[in-house]
């Protein structure tokens, strides 16, 4: 027989028991009594090592679990954040970009109305675009003009008549002004 213990120097013991083919941890602790200050009484706990170790991996495997589901919650919730806060923002201004590169100039990106650097470049891009279709309306105007004074000034060179002229000019000032009347006067 084993000497697990040794009442002559008591303090907790903890020992590995063979029984046949089990293994068993042993612990032995002493309780002191708190009013006399001496030993009352011993506290055994037998455990099998079997148990044990099944109990130690089904541990580990529950906080290897744990770790990886927290870490794939984790990873979603921060590709969700992102895929709002980021992604969907910039596909939305490229989306824009595209629809003025394609000659939409009335396309513009919604909701650009937030402080960080996203919505700093969302307004941008909106100022640069309303910039190019006034730029482009100008444009068109001075053509327009600029094609109705060539026709104007071919009008005035295909004919010498003066009255002739005279209702070319008006009919053509009326091309480029929109007016109620017109009169032209002749000084002699």
């Amino acid at each position: 027989s084993q000497t697990w213990f040794n009442p002559e120097n008591p303090q907790e013991t903890l020992v590995r028991h063979d029984e046949g083919i089990e293994q068993y941890l042993i612990d032995i602790t002493p309780i002191t009594d708190r009013t006399t200050g001496s030993i009352g009484s011993y506290l055994l706990v037998k455990t099998s090592l079997k148990q044990t170790e099944t109990e130690k991996r089904t541990y580990q495997q529950l906080s290897l679990a744990g770790s990886l589901g927290t870490i794939l919650a984790t990873f979603l919730v921060i590709f969700l954040s992102f895929r709002y806060t980021v992604f969907t923002r910039i596909a939305n201004m490229l989306m824009t970009l595209r629809q003025l590169e394609q000659g939409n100039l009335s396309a513009r990106v919604t909701n650009a109305t937030s402080r960080d650097e996203i919505g700093v470049l969302q307004r941008g891009v909106n100022a640069m675009a309303t910039k190019n279709a006034r730029l482009y309306e100008a444009e068109k105007n001075r053509r327009y003009i600029a094609e109705q004074l060539r026709e104007a000034t071919a009008v005035l060179n295909s004919t010498l008549r003066l009255a002739d002229v005279l209702d070319l000019i008006l009919y053509q000032l009326g091309q480029v002004i929109d007016y109620h009347s017109v009169a032209v006067q002749r000084l002699d």
